[in-house]
């Protein structure tokens, strides 16, 4: 017979892309951290898989809604995460602020399976 173990959860991780799904996740991740006296973690991964392939020269993009194809710039795809980072770091802040929780954000290049992992090795709870 097995008996139920007391878990306490301190840190709640969760994965930002600034994203309306990792928004959302964190709207949830916020709401359990109040109701857990939990921090929140927030991570955002410069995904270094993108950053290399921008820098290829046949790599394109396309435009939304003219689906017009361009050149994919690896400095404008680096300006857009730093944009994207800083947009998931308020929204992180503003979520912590509104429950009053502490809170945590790191921006990070790698590759993103492997820096979630990581982190999450620091969390007892992680959203992604």
């Amino acid at each position: 017979m097995s008996e139920l173990m007391d878990v306490t959860i301190r840190r709640i991780l969760v994965a930002l892309d600034a994203s309306a799904h990792s928004l959302a996740a964190l709207e949830e991740a916020a709401s359990l951290a109040e109701a857990m006296e939990a921090e929140l973690v927030g991570l955002f991964v410069e995904d270094t898989n993108l950053l290399r392939l921008a820098s290829l020269p046949f790599a394109r993009q396309l435009s939304y809604p003219s689906g017009a194809a361009e050149p994919l710039s690896g400095e404008r795809l680096e300006r857009e995460l730093k944009v994207r980072a800083e947009r998931a770091r308020k929204a992180l802040e503003a979520a912590a602020a509104r429950r009053r929780r502490p809170w945590t954000f790191r921006a990070v290049r790698g590759q993103v399976v492997r820096e979630i992992l990581a982190a999450a090795m620091q969390a007892d709870l992680i959203l992604a």
